[in-house]
């Protein structure tokens, strides 16, 4: 009892939204953490950035299609713990040593976590009423695909979560006019660029709203924008691939992709001495150009590939793992937040058209944020997997909430609708985190 009083006069003292703040992120972290560490086995492409990471610690070259930073995010976390990789990451379903999917899967699970803690201020910022907020971050906390993939040493979390940190501080920044929060944006954009090259998209919606809405184009204006959004990020992302480079000193499997120039230059293996070695700048160049040749030389197909177009009606969910005991893990979402997302970007769309686009600004933001993250894929010819639609899948989700509340359906609704997405949560939660059913 006495426990119960002072918990009672602490959250009378706190705001509502303070309240709402620490519920959200207790339940986050529940979701998102649970069955923490399990399966102690590799998972889908845990065999790819679990070799990775390891190269780091080995030194040994190794070549990927995509920027290093996630990867070396999670090696500088396992450094930090001095602990050494001894796990096979060669084949899906190999187990783990010591427990070591713990320390690597920990960041992961806790970008999972974060997220819809950042989307709730961020729809705060773009207008969504304190209800509307909570509920669509109730909505994300409750997103299977986003549990199941910010739970393995996947880096999708770290996309998600910089890119939607970029958004939350260039509204924040419009609403202040401190240009350190514009500053923060194009930081936050460019961490997301340095995860995947899809993470351009979020400097680029950032961009698009900045020049439509602003209408300065003075000197200073442009020189700021410059500097922000191409300077910034041009040194951000080289700066990467610097440590990247003075990482990986000694010779690895990575050295088939590159030039024998690259090779002698990494490894320091000038012998010739009228050979000039390569620059730090050409190293990257070619790196760069080779990581965007393996891209679209990728042809060769996958049983759970699917195409853009079926992605917003989850028609082929994606196989991660299964064991002899008939426990599964799948890379499969939310039902009814999947179709409420579809219906509601379709229903965005008729609107504004009728609108010619001119009534809601925030909805035509999100309306180019869900397009800008999945029309892009059209023009890509490689293996394609559901789990590509998880940007535009949030921004549909928002713009859902976002049409509910501004029309006041939220209100009388709000209960039974979140009612539904934990139901439809937990009727596939096994899936998600590859425990047995009852």
């Amino acid at each position: 009892m006495m426990f119960l009083r002072i918990m009672r006069k602490l959250f009378m003292k706190m705001s509502q939204k303070k309240v709402i703040i620490c519920v959200l992120s207790v339940f986050s972290f529940i979701v998102h953490f649970a069955f923490f560490g399990s399966p102690q086995e590799v998972v889908f492409d845990e065999v790819y950035f679990g070799r990775f990471i390891s190269a780091y610690e080995n030194g040994e070259y190794y070549f990927d299609i995509h920027p290093p930073l996630g990867k070396l995010i999670i090696f500088g976390f396992v450094h930090i713990f001095d602990t050494r990789l001894d796990s096979d990451f060669s084949t899906i379903g190999n187990a783990y040593v010591d427990h070591e999917q713990f320390i690597l899967r920990f960041l992961p699970c806790l970008t999972g976590s974060l997220i819809p803690i950042v989307l709730f201020f961020l729809a705060l910022e773009m207008g969504f009423s304190l209800r509307g907020s909570t509920v669509l971050s109730i909505l994300l906390i409750f997103e299977n695909s986003l549990v199941v993939q910010t739970h393995f040493l996947f880096l999708d979390g770290f996309l998600i979560l910089f890119g939607f940190v970029a958004l939350l501080m260039y509204m924040i920044y419009r609403r202040c006019t401190k240009n350190i929060f514009l500053l923060a944006a194009c930081v936050c954009g460019s961490l997301a660029v340095s995860i995947k090259w899809t993470g351009i998209t979020f400097l680029f919606l950032i961009l698009i709203y900045e020049i439509i809405t602003r209408r300065i184009y003075n000197v200073r204006y442009v020189g700021k924008s410059l500097l922000l959004f191409v300077v910034v990020p041009c040194v951000l992302y080289f700066s990467f691939f610097i440590m990247h480079f003075m990482l990986l000193p000694h010779p690895g499997s990575g050295d088939s992709f590159m030039s024998k120039s690259f090779y002698d230059t990494q490894h320091d293996l000038h012998a010739d001495l009228s050979i000039e070695p390569m620059s730090m700048w050409k190293q990257f160049l070619e790196l760069n150009r080779t990581m965007y040749s393996a891209n679209k030389s990728i042809t060769q197909g996958h049983a759970y590939g699917s195409m853009w177009y079926t992605w917003p009606f989850m028609v082929k969910p994606v196989y991660y793992w299964t064991d002899d005991m008939g426990r599964f893990i799948y890379f499969f979402g939310n039902f009814v937040l999947w179709f409420f997302g579809a219906a509601s970007v379709i229903w965005a769309v008729i609107t504004q058209l009728l609108y010619r686009f001119r009534r809601n600004i925030h909805i035509n933001l999100l309306l180019v944020g869900f397009f800008v993250n999945w029309f892009p894929f059209l023009l890509i010819d490689r293996v394609m997997f559901l789990y590509h639609y998880m940007i535009s899948l949030i921004f549909s989700i928002m713009i859902g909430v976002y049409l509910l509340d501004k029309r006041n359906i939220l209100q009388k609704f709000d209960v039974i609708f979140v009612s539904v997405v934990i139901l439809a949560f937990l009727a596939f939660y096994p899936i998600t985190y590859g425990v047995a059913f009852f």
